[in-house]
């Protein structure tokens, strides 16, 4: 990781984000700080992403020292697009020399897929369910969910229930100008800025573990 990510050097803070004085200057992220023993061969998902979350990683890479001859825009649909390309063919080859992935690799390689969509996923939700519960309540009116969803290790989750929002709340006073607003929340949410970029990841994401998982058992 030292290797392939992008390591800046800023000012220590503290957990408040207060620069600390005297000032130090600070590797961001830390990797001396990972338990790297603990982490092991990564099998456990859960484990690498609590120490990588302890030491502030950012998913900052440097992707000319990962893929060969890059010279593409350093976005996340072009870094799994590459990535997906390598796997498949790893796999395409492996297929035609008769072999399986050694050490059960690529299986824990789609379980990473799937669970980082999960995440991306769990925090969408949050975001959305924040912002209309928000909004919602500053109209004077109350927002449903669903009940929690579960994807383990990924935390459980709500998303919007806009039908049961609106059984709640149809006869209140001005709610008729904002109910179709409730049905098309999340739509126009997942379009706009930043989150339609989070959106489209899920979704790329969600389609490279289908499209390996399926090379996978055709092996």
């Amino acid at each position: 990781m030292k290797e392939v990510s992008i390591v800046k050097k800023v000012r220590e803070r503290d957990a408040n984000g207060v620069v600390i004085q005297p000032i130090k200057i600070v590797d961001d992220p830390d990797w001396d700080k990972v338990n790297w023993a603990q982490i092991g061969e990564g099998a456990n998902l859960e484990t690498v992403g609590t120490e990588f979350d302890k030491v502030g990683f950012k998913g900052r890479m440097n992707n000319a020292r990962i893929f060969k001859d890059w010279n593409q825009k350093d976005s996340f649909e072009t870094v799994m697009s590459e990535a997906e390309g390598i796997a498949t063919k790893a796999i395409a080859k492996l297929k035609a020399d008769g072999r399986e992935p050694a050490d059960d690799r690529f299986n824990k390689m789609t379980a990473a897929l799937k669970t980082h969509g999960d995440a991306r996923r769990y925090d969408q939700a949050q975001k959305i369910a924040k912002e209309f519960g928000k909004e919602m309540s500053e109209g004077g009116f109350s927002a449903a969910y669903t009940d929690p969803i579960e994807r383990p290790p990924v935390p459980g989750y709500r998303k919007i229930d806009a039908d049961q929002t609106i059984r709640d709340n149809t006869g209140r006073v001005g709610f008729d100008k904002v109910e179709q607003t409730v049905r098309d929340y999340v739509t126009k949410f997942n379009s706009a800025g930043q989150s339609l970029s989070h959106f489209e990841a899920i979704v790329k994401t969600q389609g490279m573990h289908d499209h390996l998982a399926e090379a996978c058992r055709n092996i």
